[in-house]
C-alpha cells in the first residue's frame, strides 16, 4: 500500500510539471495539507511538504538504519543516541524505533524547532510553537515518546551542558552552514565515546570536480545550493566543513549519508 501510495504521488508530480512554477506550488501545499489532516484524523505520523516536514530519501533511511541497528545488536543496555537537528521527526522516529525494538537506549533531540538565519522560509513554520508540538505529535503517533528525550536549545548552547564522551552515536543534522556544521563537529565530536559512531546526512559527493570548489565556497553559509552543471540541490557548507574536520577521504558515505567511528588515534571508515 505505501509503495502505491509514492508511485501516485509521483506520478501526480510528474503531471504538473508542464503547469507554470507558482501554479505547481500552490498545488503541492494543498497536496501536502491534505495528506497532513489525513495523518491526523487517523492519529498518524506525517512527513511531506506541510510544514516542510520532508522525508529521508527511501535509499538513505536503509543505510541509517542498518548501522544504527548493527551497532544496538551489539552494545549495552544503556545506549545512548544523540541527534543535533530533529525538525518534523522523520529520522527521530528511526532511531527510536530501533531503540524500541531492541528494548534499550534513548535518543536525545537536541533542536530549537525555531528558524535559522538561512532558512527564512520557514520563519511563518514556528509560528505559536507550531513545530515543536508537531514534532511531539508525529513521536506519539509513532508510539516512541517513550524512548526521546526533547533538548530546546541551539546546539551551541547544548554542547556546552552536555558531558563529553557520554554518547555511542552522534548524528549531525543542524544548521547546514558552514560555519555551524564546523562548530557541531568541533562540539559534538567530543560528545561521542571511544568506538562510538558520528555521522551526519546531506553530504554531496566528496567529488575533485574543479568548478565545485568555487561554487561551494561562495555559497558555504547557505542550507543548499543548486549545483550549477547538473541542476540538483545540494549542501555546499556540509561538503567544506567535513572536509576540513576529517580530511578529503576521511568518512565512509553512501546516499548521501556519512559515518565514521571514533578511535582513540582518530577517526576510523566504516561499512555502510
Amino acid at each position: 500500500m505505501f509503495k502505491i501510495r509514492i508511485k501516485n504521488m509521483l506520478n501526480r508530480k510528474a503531471s504538473l510539471l508542464f503547469l507554470p512554477y507558482r501554479v505547481r506550488m500552490l498545488l503541492y501545499k494543498i497536496d501536502g495539507w491534505i495528506y497532513f489532516k489525513s495523518a491526523c484524523l487517523f492519529n498518524k505520523p506525517y512527513f511531506g511538504t506541510y510544514l516542510d516536514a520532508c522525508m529521508q530519501p527511501l535509499e538513505r533511511l536503509e543505510v541509517m538504519k542498518k548501522l544504527l541497528e548493527n551497532e544496538l545488536k551489539s552494545e549495552s543496555q544503556t545506549y545512548k543516541v544523540l541527534e543535533v537537528g530533529s525538525w518534523g521527526g522523520h529520522s527521530t522516529i528511526l532511531w527510536a524505533s530501533l531503540c524500541k525494538k531492541y528494548q534499550k537506549g534513548k535518543v536525545y533531540c537536541v533542536d530549537t524547532w525555531m528558524s535559522p538565519e538561512n532558512i527564512p522560509e520557514h520563519k511563518k513554520l514556528v509560528a505559536k510553537d507550531k513545530m515543536f508540538k508537531f514534532f511531539l505529535y508525529n513521536i506519539r503517533a509513532s508510539g516512541v515518546e517513550n524512548y526521546i528525550i526533547p533538548i530546546r536549545g541551539t546546539s551551541d548552547e547544548t554542547a556546552e551542558i552536555l558531558k563529553e564522551d557520554e554518547f555511542d552515536f552522534v548524528y549531525i543534522d543542524g544548521d547546514h552552514a558552514y560555519n555551524q556544521v564546523s562548530k557541531d563537529l568541533k562540539n559534538y565530536s567530543k560528545l561521542c565515546k571511544i568506538g562510538g559512531i558520528i555521522c551526519g546526512d546531506d553530504l554531496p559527493i566528496m567529488t575533485t570536480r574543479d568548478d565545485l570548489d568555487e561554487f561551494f565556497k561562495k555559497y558555504s553559509e547557505e542550507n543548499a545550493a543548486r549545483d550549477p552543471l547538473t541542476k540538483i540541490n545540494c549542501c555546499p557548507g556540509v561538503f567544506l566543513a567535513i572536509k576540513e574536520f576529517f580530511g578529503n577521504d576521511g568518512v565512509s558515505m553512501k546516499d548521501g549519508f556519512w559515518a565514521v567511528r571514533k578511535s582513540k588515534e582518530g577517526w576510523d571508515k566504516i561499512e555502510l
